[in-house]
C-alpha cells in the first residue's frame, strides 16, 4: 500500500491535487445528473465535448490513483466501446465511433493533464 499512501498524503497535503479531484468530481457529477438531451442542444459537438470531458475526468482519477497506465486506458476504452455497442439496442439512441474517438481523446488529454502537473509539481 506504499503507492496508495504516498498518493492520500498528496491528497491531503498539496492543494493543486485537492482542486484537480475537486474539479474532477464536480466535471463527473454534472454530467452524470445533467437534465437535458446535452450541454447544448443546439451545439451539433456537445455530446463529443461531453464525452472527451468525462473520460478525462476519469483518465485523470486513474492516472493519480495507478502508477501504470495502460490497463486504465485499456478499461476506459473498453467501457466507452461497451456503452456505444449497447446503445445499439437502445430505442432513441445510437451508437457512434466518433463517439469513441471523443473517449479516446479525452483519456489521452486526462493523462496528459496529470503527467503536466506531476513534471510542473513533482512529488517531494
Amino acid at each position: 500500500m506504499p503507492r496508495l499512501d504516498a498518493l492520500l498524503h498528496e491528497i491531503r497535503f498539496r492543494p493543486r491535487w485537492r482542486a484537480l479531484l475537486a474539479l474532477l468530481a464536480i466535471t463527473a457529477t454534472c454530467f452524470a445528473f445533467r437534465p437535458g438531451p446535452g450541454v447544448a442542444p443546439g451545439f451539433t459537438g456537445a455530446d463529443k465535448i461531453e464525452h472527451l470531458l468525462a473520460f478525462g475526468a476519469m483518465a485523470c482519477t486513474g492516472a493519480l490513483g495507478f502508477s501504470t497506465l495502460w490497463p486504465v486506458a485499456a478499461s476506459l476504452l473498453g467501457y466507452g466501446v461497451f456503452i456505444e455497442v449497447v446503445q445499439l439496442w437502445i430505442p432513441g439512441r445510437e451508437a457512434s465511433v466518433a463517439d469513441v474517438l471523443a473517449d479516446a481523446a479525452g483519456i489521452a488529454l486526462g493523462f496528459a493533464l496529470v503527467s503536466a502537473l506531476r513534471h510542473r509539481w513533482p512529488p517531494r
